[in-house]
């Protein structure tokens, strides 16, 4: 590594790292390279920020469970927090079976070559079919639906597609993923 170069080869970008230096050159030098902490957004209570990021943690976990086969109904009964309830009854009646059934995978890892560095994606789930079609399915908890050319230029967007498109066929036993059959989902759980 030289001097002059601040990212050592083999980096592992991902989509909050590029979103982040997308945003703000300073802020991607400081929380990803020189590695300082990075506080609460400006604009948030840092109490309630870590509650809604518990929250939707949380989510995720009851969603990877749920296509894990387990059994929600008593973890679910047991939860005295009604938002996470109303998210959780919202997402019972996502339409899965209209996704493609080949393979169904939740919070799968991809990791592709990007030049001298690599580039990271965790896919909240993932149903595709061998040579058809292949969606992306990302479970958003966020207060306010973002507009819909937001989402399409967003870096989860690019770098989710990007991934699926040049290591898929990893998961295909070889058949490549065509760009054109690949679709990405934001499903939101305050807005389903």
């Amino acid at each position: 590594m030289t001097s002059e170069q601040l990212i050592e080869p083999g980096y592992l970008f991902s989509q909050h790292s590029l979103n982040t230096y997308l945003r703000c050159r300073r802020r991607f030098l400081l929380k990803y390279v020189d590695r300082q902490p990075w506080p609460t957004p400006e604009d948030e209570d840092p109490w309630t920020y870590q509650e809604h990021l518990l929250r939707g943690r949380i989510f995720h976990q009851w969603l990877v469970r749920q296509h894990l086969g387990l059994d929600m109904a008593p973890i679910v009964a047991a939860c005295g927090d009604p938002r996470l309830r109303a998210w959780w009854e919202a997402a019972s009646r996502f339409d899965r079976d209209a996704l493609p059934s080949g393979l169904r995978e939740a919070e799968l890892p991809m990791v592709v070559p990007l030049g001298a560095y690599r580039l990271y994606a965790r896919y909240d789930y993932l149903a595709l079919d061998p040579g058809g079609d292949a969606v992306i399915v990302d479970w958003k908890t966020l207060e306010h639906l973002p507009s819909m050319r937001t989402l399409r230029e967003r870096a989860q967007t690019r770098v989710y597609l990007y991934t699926l498109v040049a290591a898929g066929h990893v998961l295909t036993g070889g058949v490549p993923i065509q760009a054109d059959r690949s679709a990405m989902l934001y499903w939101f759980a305050n807005f389903p």
